[in-house]
């Protein structure tokens, strides 16, 4: 079964002010050695922005999710390749894409 190799979950929205930048925004990170943990990504706009804050928002929270949408995809078409009908069929093969595209592969 393919693995994630990335930086293991789980991932969190931590919400940053004034950082290396003027204003707010989402930053996703991960538990770490130290108090800040590692940073994986910076959500698409600006959270002291009310045009783009709930925007951001959202789009931090799904990417905290990834690690465990992946993996819950991966083990749900596993299991799913012992029911009739669903290899070969647009579900396997969205699935399948949708895993090797999160795998780089």
């Amino acid at each position: 079964m393919d693995k994630f190799e990335g930086t293991p979950a789980p991932w969190f929205v931590s919400p940053k002010k004034n950082i290396e930048v003027t204003g707010d925004m989402n930053v996703i990170q991960t538990n770490g050695s130290n108090c800040l943990g590692y940073h994986i990504a910076y959500a698409c706009g600006w959270t002291d922005d009310s045009s783009t804050s709930i925007e951001a928002t959202k789009n931090a929270q799904l990417i905290a999710a990834a690690p465990e949408l992946l993996e819950e995809l991966i083990e749900t078409h596993a299991a799913l390749c012992f029911t009739p009908d669903y290899i070969g069929s647009l579900r396997y093969e969205r699935n399948k894409a949708a895993i090797a595209k999160a795998l780089g592969k």
